[in-house]
């Protein structure tokens, strides 16, 4: 059942019920995966799945209700059960229903076509031989992934709001394991699927991360100039992630609370969170020739 059948049976359940401003929220995901571990195949999947979310404002009151069963007579419960929490409820609504913006940017996506299984699973055998290739140190655990996910959000409401949008990525994943000298260690690396990728490359970067993980050694205290590569800097700035939510912050559960248009970090740091933007939302700049001069030095 699509969207419009389902959105259709609510909006007409909903007048047979006698309620006039209510929310609609929709999602739905195509997702296919493949892995491999040790070069050989290890799993394939691919499914469906989705949610719709009722929001009523009823006797000035919001009720809701959700549910993953795509189905008319489920729609109509649906509805039934957003008004019957709205009863329940003891608190009374002061915002309602979002009647929504006079106007909204425009998503510059492009278009998603899905990779084939077919093909992720060539790239995904062809990556573990690069990796295995890369050097003789290469052991078992070693795999790699592809996967390609499809994702469509509708919402609308009784006041002619009617908006969506579609998006996808298509991916490789790889966590290169090495034994070296009796010490083990692993990196790992995921890269979009966009135009020509050099597995080669690819596969070579991550096995001498974890050798450089490998032979890292220890050092006095002191202070000391370091180079943060940039997929380090997102990994560290992923444990901050949730103090720069604006909802985390609205409710008193971030650090950054009532800190709105301060100075928190050094004028070197340039951190740029737009949905609107084309690309990935943080961008770190680095020397990556130095760094990739350094670790060509360390590996070898």
């Amino acid at each position: 059942m699509n969207y419009e059948l389902l959105k259709k049976t609510i909006e007409n359940e909903a007048a047979n019920q006698g309620l006039s401003e209510y929310e609609i929220y929709y999602m739905s995901t195509e997702e296919l995966t493949v892995d491999t571990l040790n070069k050989e195949p290890n799993s394939f999947s691919s499914g469906n799945s989705g949610g719709i979310c009722f929001r009523v404002l009823y006797d000035g009151k919001i009720g809701y209700a959700s549910s993953e069963l795509m189905e008319e007579e489920e729609m109509k419960s649906l509805v039934s059960r957003a008004k019957d929490n709205a009863i329940a409820t003891e608190k009374v609504d002061n915002v309602g229903i979002y009647k929504g913006s006079e106007s909204y940017a425009e998503l510059k996506n492009t278009d998603f076509t899905a990779s084939g299984a077919g093909e992720l699973k060539r790239l995904t055998a062809s990556l573990a031989e690069e990796i295995y290739n890369a050097s003789d140190k290469v052991t078992g655990g070693t795999a790699t992934y592809g996967i390609t996910a499809g994702f469509e959000v509708r919402i609308s409401n009784s006041h002619g709001l009617d908006l969506k949008t579609k998006c996808g990525i298509n991916a490789l994943q790889l966590g290169a394991v090495i034994c070296d000298d009796g010490k083990y260690e692993s990196s790992y690396d995921i890269r979009e699927l966009k135009g020509e990728i050099d597995l080669k490359s690819l596969a070579k970067e991550t096995v001498d991360d974890a050798i450089l993980k490998a032979n890292a050694g220890l050092v006095e205290s002191g202070k000391y100039s370091v180079v943060i590569s940039a997929k380090q800097m997102r990994t560290i700035l992923s444990a901050y992630v949730s103090a720069f939510s604006a909802k985390m912050a609205q409710m008193g559960m971030s650090l950054l609370a009532g800190k709105e248009g301060e100075k928190i970090a050094s004028d070197i740091v340039n951190i740029t969170d737009d949905p609107m933007r084309e690309g990935v939302s943080i961008q770190t700049n680095f020397d990556a020739e130095g760094v990739a001069a350094y670790r060509k030095s360390v590996v070898e």
